[in-house]
């Protein structure tokens, strides 16, 4: 039987992300690889921002299953495209950084203290 770090560590190395100090992050050859990553937001009021900082100028906000692709990754920051209008109006195409915790891929969810973690693992 697999265990759950074993499966979370073959899910990281298919995303091209590392553990370290807590956080999810990707080197710059990985990042490549890892360009347009399909994703979901799992949260309401997500700050879209212009660059990864929270400090950065909010393009608007994203919601719950707006959809569209993970680009990068900066630390913990994720630069994100929008593949269809938000639910707040932001159009098709908009681009910019908000928390990795607020995305899932492919059915994992980023967090910013944590590897990827399947939700049919956890779920049990």
């Amino acid at each position: 039987m697999i265990s759950r770090l074993t499966t979370a560590l073959i899910m990281i190395a298919g995303l091209g992300l590392t553990a370290g100090a807590g956080t999810a992050t990707a080197s710059a050859a990985h990042q490549a690889q890892a360009a347009r990553e399909e994703a979901w937001v799992t949260a309401d009021g997500v700050r879209l921002r212009t660059s990864p900082s929270g400090t950065a100028t909010v393009i608007g906000l994203l919601y719950t299953n707006d959809h569209g692709y993970i680009l990068s990754w900066t630390g913990t920051w994720c630069r994100f495209r929008l593949l269809d209008p938000s639910a707040s109006g932001l159009p098709t195409g908009t681009t910019g950084y908000a928390s990795c915790a607020y995305f899932q891929i492919l059915g994992m969810k980023i967090a910013d203290d944590s590897a990827p973690v399947d939700p049919l693992e956890t779920a049990s």
